[in-house]
């Protein structure tokens, strides 16, 4: 995901300490539970911060539970200053639940960085107060989408738009075909990532249905798809629907090179006007040509992908691109799309509030 991106890239430029969601849990432990907080080392210059049991954010009561979240980070300024010997330290969120890491002492700026709509919802939510909060209350905010910075941007005159990015070089390295997927016949027309409600799996399964000539790959985990359930064992049970389950995040280029077609199948609502999709710039590092549903994110890519909303629309759309590769000018398109390049101006920007 687009955190766990930039974290690892931060690291060419200072000491990144990750630190994990505060498990809960009631005051008392096992017998592995550590007392202190360590700090493991992952790769060079990031560090995996285990959080001790007193650490933890327990079930206090809640006029206590602001005091403890307060104290949860100590322990990570004081490695980072004392022991690493940073002269700055910068707080780098990215969801509105982690507000509570503001009020940690001995920060000198801090980052929240937007990369989704976090209500989730199919339809138009007023502004949650919490995330207004936030947004005004850090150094700067950082929006994935240009809907999300026209939505939210106004609450900080510091706000900054960085659309996600691609990991250009691992595309570049792609040789092989994976043996689950060569087991596919073709066409294949895939999809690959998270399995999730806001996919229009109805038109999926209209599609296989309707095209048995084609083999229809879905690349990635089983997600939320609350409410759609009953569609998703439908698409089990089809002969030419393959789902292969998520892949380790090195092998996932092989996989997307190896696509006939490649699908953006989103449902378009309120949710998905508000994205920055990943797998749109992983398509076209891929250089496959790519049949997606016209949401506000995809539409200034449009004479790269051809886009379609009925069902006659995206069998057309998917029978004429079947044929053509994506030229490797395309790849201009992502000049300075890089995560390398992402973070590096993400940094600068830390640069200039720390």
């Amino acid at each position: 995901m687009g955190r766990h991106q930039i974290a690892y890239r931060l690291a060419q430029h200072a000491h990144v300490c990750w630190v994990p969601p505060p498990s809960k849990g009631y005051l008392c432990g096992t017998a592995d539970s550590q007392l202190k907080t360590t700090f493991v080392p992952q790769c060079d210059g990031v560090s995996l911060v285990k959080l001790g049991l007193m650490r933890r954010y327990l079930f206090y009561p809640s006029f206590l539970a602001h005091q403890v979240n307060q104290r949860i980070l100590d322990p990570v300024v004081h490695h980072l200053r004392h022991e690493v010997g940073c002269k700055k330290i910068f707080l780098y969120l990215t969801r509105p639940s982690q507000a509570w890491a503001l009020d940690t002492k001995g920060i000198d700026g801090s980052c929240y960085h937007v990369f989704d709509e976090y209500s989730f919802s199919d339809q138009e939510q007023p502004l949650d107060r919490r995330e207004i909060d936030l947004i005004r209350r850090v150094t700067f905010p950082v929006f994935a989408s240009e809907a999300l910075f026209e939505r939210k941007a106004a609450q900080n005159q510091h706000s900054i738009l960085l659309e996600n990015g691609v990991d250009l070089r691992a595309f570049d390295s792609v040789t092989d075909i994976p043996q689950d997927l060569a087991e596919i016949p073709s066409p294949r027309i895939g999809y690959c990532g998270v399995v999730k409600r806001q996919l229009n799996l109805q038109l999926l399964f209209d599609l296989a249905t309707n095209n048995p000539q084609y083999s229809f790959p879905i690349v990635g985990p089983i997600g939320n798809v609350s409410g759609e359930e009953a569609i998703l064992e439908s698409l089990k049970g089809l002969p030419n629907v393959f789902f292969l389950g998520g892949k380790p995040v090195e092998s996932l280029p092989s996989y997307m090179a190896n696509f006939d077609v490649g699908l953006l199948i989103y449902k378009d609502n309120d949710y998905t006007k508000y994205i920055s999709p990943l797998k749109l710039k992983e398509y076209l590092a891929s250089k496959i040509p790519i049949v997606s549903t016209p949401i506000r994110p995809i539409l200034k890519y449009q004479q790269y992908v051809h886009l379609a909303r009925s069902p006659a629309e995206w069998e057309h759309a998917i029978k004429s691109s079947l044929d053509v590769r994506s030229p490797e000018s395309h790849r201009n398109l992502l000049e300075g799309m890089d995560w390398s390049d992402i973070t590096a101006r993400l940094f600068d920007t830390m640069k200039k509030f720390a």
